[in-house]
């Protein structure tokens, strides 16, 4: 067994034709959001080969669930 401690990060980018001055608001173009960490990375590695791994987390999982739950319950990447 694996046990995985590390970062998750989830990150929110927006897209735009400039960059904005101190103090300016404007809509951006586009938005996506991106997820990773080293703790993340290395979980979905270990998911990815069929190793069994643990993560430590203060909240139990329930945080991470409410978080990424797009990992927990899509395996369209087949990574469970």
């Amino acid at each position: 067994m694996i046990t995985v401690i590390g970062s998750l990060n989830y990150d929110l980018v927006t897209y735009t034709d400039k960059v904005p001055e101190a103090g300016e608001t404007f809509q951006a173009n586009a938005f996506e959001n991106h997820h990773g960490g080293k703790g993340l990375n290395e979980a979905l590695a270990c998911a990815k080969f069929g190793i069994k791994k643990k993560n430590i987390d203060v909240w139990k999982g329930e945080y991470l669930e409410s978080i990424f739950p797009f990992f927990l319950t899509d395996d369209s990447e087949g990574w469970y």
